[in-house]
């Protein structure tokens, strides 16, 4: 999981963007030299609603944060099943 201690640490502020009449938002030229952002990448959208926040990530990038926490709940889930846990999903 993220630690959110690194997380605001890192945080860095690149300006105001503007949502136009279509919904797209323009990224400063600051932001995507930095983190190397380039006309025509795929980028993920991940939202915050009850904070009416979104965060851009590099598409390549968020496969990878995926694929890190899965191999976490296989990993977890073989080790309930070797022990006969017994569990339950609760949707909240």
């Amino acid at each position: 999981m993220y630690n959110m201690l690194y997380v605001i640490r890192k945080f860095e502020m690149y300006g105001v963007g503007k949502i136009g009449p279509k919904g797209q938002v323009v990224i400063p030229a600051e932001a995507r030299d930095k983190i190397g952002f380039n006309p025509g990448d795929k980028v993920m959208i991940v939202g915050l609603p009850d904070r009416k926040s979104v965060i851009i990530m590099n598409d390549e990038i968020f496969n990878k944060h995926l694929n890190h926490m899965r191999k976490h709940y296989e990993a977890m889930g073989e080790i309930l099943s070797n022990k006969k846990v017994k569990t339950q999903i609760i949707n909240d």
